[in-house]
């Protein structure tokens, strides 16, 4: 869940400051535009036709989201139709300001900047289903959290902090578990000494051990 800073050479952009909760992209939507982060975090989420939420990503301050908005770009939807899903919803965690640029600026202007965080993206979700297909639900929680503390978390008395109002069902959407999993889980978590949660707010207590975790498995 890494993120490449991207900078423009004119102002192009259409600078927003979105309140938490609020919409930013709607699920299916054709975007004509790249997003890029300044501030704040942002979720992609996509909802299946049973109603079921999947958190894809989580994107801070100098990552992207909106990239189908280039499969448009010089006709390229029409020879690379997607097969499956659409464009995720994209949804303000916390305040976020967010830059909308249109594709076609975004081309000549920061190219190997975008194929940077595209790349990024691309490890991202590589990370993300290699521990879905290799390993259980309590490694892929540590490395969820191992990987939240890195990109999010804030030093704190004895620990990293994640400031970020954070549900159990969105971790356990970023899991692809149920919430009683991610319950137990976080608890198993929890009576091993690395992690600890008072009310919202999660705090790694031993990152090294949660990553080696997440990559060893039990």
């Amino acid at each position: 869940m890494h993120g490449a800073s991207i900078s423009l050479e004119r102002p192009v952009s259409r600078v927003l400051i979105i309140r938490p909760g609020q919409r930013i992209v709607a699920q299916g939507d054709a975007p004509g535009s790249v997003y890029l982060v300044h501030r704040g975090v942002v979720k992609l989420a996509s909802v299946s036709w049973q109603g079921r939420e999947a958190t894809l990503a989580l994107v801070g301050a100098g990552g992207m989201f909106g990239e189908q908005a280039l499969l448009g770009f010089g006709g390229s939807a029409a020879r690379h139709p997607p097969a499956w899903g659409t464009a995720p919803a994209a949804t303000a965690v916390t305040e976020a300001q967010v830059s909308a640029i249109p594709v076609a600026s975004l081309w000549d202007t920061a190219l190997p900047a975008l194929l940077g965080a595209l790349a990024a993206r691309l490890c991202d979700g590589a990370g993300s289903l290699e521990r879905i297909l290799h390993h259980e639900a309590l490694p892929r929680l540590a490395g969820i959290l191992a990987d939240l503390a890195e990109r999010f978390g804030v030093p704190g008395r004895g620990g990293i902090e994640i400031r970020m109002p954070l549900a159990q069902h969105d971790l356990a959407s970023m899991a692809g578990t149920s919430r009683e999993t991610t319950n137990r889980s976080l608890c198993a978590l929890r009576a091993m000494g690395w992690v600890d949660k008072d009310r919202s707010l999660l705090m790694v207590l031993d990152l090294q051990a949660l990553r080696r975790f997440a990559q060893d498995g039990p």
